[in-house]
């Protein structure tokens, strides 16, 4: 059997079964209220979650542009360290 075949009828197999579970589930979702209940908390659940990960990722990301900032700042010997401002030069110009 060619390479090509086996492809194809892969996904032609996989193009079935993604079609059979979208029937299963649009009449599993219309017809059974339990797993209507249980599809809108978990979507519920599911935005709760998408919201904190993108506050988090906000606040790594400034997080993260300050401590850019604060290097840039480092290496063009701006930012002011007081006493051990000497030893930071020292060991970033090295």
């Amino acid at each position: 059997m060619k390479t090509s075949h086996i492809v194809a009828a892969t996904v032609g197999t996989i193009a079935i079964a993604s079609v059979g579970y979208a029937l299963y589930f649009d009449s599993k979702r219309r017809n059974d209220p339990n797993f209507r209940r249980k599809l809108s908390m978990s979507t519920w659940a599911i935005t709760a979650h998408l919201v904190l990960l993108s506050e988090a990722l906000c606040t790594l990301f400034f997080s993260l542009w300050a401590i850019a900032a604060d290097l840039e700042a480092l290496f063009q010997c701006t930012l002011k360290l007081g006493p051990f401002s000497d030893l930071l030069y020292s060991l970033t110009t090295c």
